[in-house]
């Protein structure tokens, strides 16, 4: 939330939702969504200097979910991960 708010909007207004929902008996998504400038189009996780998306790489990574980032009328954060 807070890369979103700090580079989504170039100090105009916008929107930011964030999103929980169950998908199967133990499977959740969080997504994390805005609907500003969106990522560049060559866009790499792996090179990216960012700490902010280091940290959400690495934290997915700990509790062995699944990160998908892509461009939908601004850019979208998906962490699908199991519980339990």
């Amino acid at each position: 939330m807070s890369n979103a708010y700090k580079h989504a909007f170039n100090g105009k207004k916008g929107i930011i939702k964030v999103e929980l929902s169950k998908l199967v008996k133990n499977t959740y998504q969080l997504k994390v969504s805005d609907n500003g400038q969106g990522l560049a189009a060559d866009f790499d996780l792996t090179s990216s200097d960012s700490l902010g998306l280091d940290i959400v790489a690495i934290l997915s990574e700990q509790i062995n979910a699944e990160l998908k980032i892509y461009n939908d009328n601004g850019a979208n954060f998906e962490i699908v991960f199991k519980v339990g």
